[in-house]
């Protein structure tokens, strides 16, 4: 057992080093990129110390210059490919650095224009990328590094490329990566959301029935987190509810009534309180240190002057939100410093489903998010 790992390790370590000064010609180059490929699909996650020093080599060829900025198509393609075999053997934990992350993803996204064509020579490692992508959540890292140009065009090239005589694999993994990104976005801007409704208006339901099933079923699974934008997004456009597939208006629906509630219920309660306030509390003006009316003094007697004083409990719902962002302003004696709290960066098969999502198959037994 022993002398076939090091064998194999002696393999890594050789086409790592021949990557280190790869061939010019893309015809030499694709060859060997392939093999490495091959090689890396052996390879287990979280593999013994050995084999880690034998990867070293091989992970710092595939983001040289040289590959990733090779003048071929097809050769950034399966760079990519071979990286993605990489981002499953370390995952966890991210291969690279930010910077080089962000090209990957570059890279990654361009990889996807091949699926347009199920004939193209690296239709089937798209779709392998694809499928990484989504089982292996690199939409969250794009989240983290906020790649956002680069997520608006990953959206739209679905939305370009999906056929009907794609396998259900595709579709399924496009879902999933919409899905995640959508739901887990500390905010849903209009040039996301936008070209996903265009497919769903009603009068392209016909012209790509594929389209519009991917769009709204991405809609649909992040109804939650998409009804308070959905409404404000088909204003912006200057359209109408009714332009769209029945289950934007039913989200948007949803949402009228959620406000109507909340402010019937916060016109309540804040009535309760100003009266509670008139008739039943004495508060006396307190003074501070300062000489300044106490902001509670001021409270009490302001409520005491009328009984139907409103309090916007809403506001006070936008100040605890502001106030839980991701991320962080910490004040030091120079200048701010802003500090993102990167969130935790699973592979699906070690998301739990109590953590918030189900998991069902995903081509080979992979996992896909079915939703909240």
């Amino acid at each position: 057992m022993a002398s076939a790992s090091n064998g194999f390790e002696a393999k890594l370590r050789d086409v790592g080093n021949r990557l280190l000064h790869p061939p010019s010609s893309a015809d030499k180059l694709l060859p060997l990129l392939e093999k490495t490929e091959s090689y890396l699909a052996k390879v287990e996650q979280q593999p013994c110390m050995s084999t880690k020093i034998a990867l070293s080599t091989l992970m710092e060829a595939l983001v040289a210059d040289q590959i990733l900025k090779h003048g071929n198509g097809d050769v950034k393609v399966s760079a990519v490919a071979c990286i993605s075999e990489i981002t499953r053997i370390t995952a966890p934990d991210a291969p690279y650095d930010d910077n080089q992350m962000t090209e990957i993803f570059r890279l990654t996204v361009a990889s996807f224009e091949n699926l347009s064509d199920m004939r193209s020579p690296c239709y089937s490692k798209a779709v392998s990328i694809l499928k990484s992508v989504a089982t292996y959540r690199w939409c969250l890292v794009m989240l983290d590094l906020e790649c956002d140009r680069i997520i608006i065009d990953m959206f739209q090239l679905f939305l370009n490329v999906i056929r009907s005589d794609h396998p259900e694999e595709v579709f399924s993994a496009m879902e999933t990566i919409m899905t995640l990104v959508m739901d887990e976005s500390e905010y849903v801007s209009v040039e996301l959301l936008s070209p996903i409704l265009a497919t769903v208006r009603k009068d392209n339901k016909n012209v790509s029935p594929i389209c519009w099933r991917l769009g709204e079923k991405a809609i649909t699974n992040c109804a939650a987190k998409l009804r308070p934008y959905l409404m404000e997004v088909v204003k912006c456009l200057g359209t109408r509810l009714s332009d769209y597939a029945p289950a934007v208006a039913t989200i948007c629906q949803n949402e009228s009534n959620t406000r109507q509630y909340n402010l019937n219920v916060s016109g309540s309660r804040a009535h309760l309180v100003a009266k509670v306030f008139s008739e039943d509390v004495v508060c006396p003006r307190e003074v501070g240190p300062s000489g300044e009316e106490s902001l509670k003094s001021m409270i009490c007697n302001d409520a005491s002057q009328t009984k139907d004083t409103f309090i916007d409990y809403n506001s006070f719902d936008r100040l605890n939100q502001r106030s839980t962002r991701k991320k962080l302003l910490v004040e030091t004696a120079d200048k701010p410093v802003k500090i993102t709290q990167k969130r935790s960066w699973k592979p699906y098969f070690l998301v739990n489903p109590e953590e918030g999502y189900d998991i069902v198959g995903l081509g080979g037994g992979k996992g896909l998010i079915q939703g909240k």
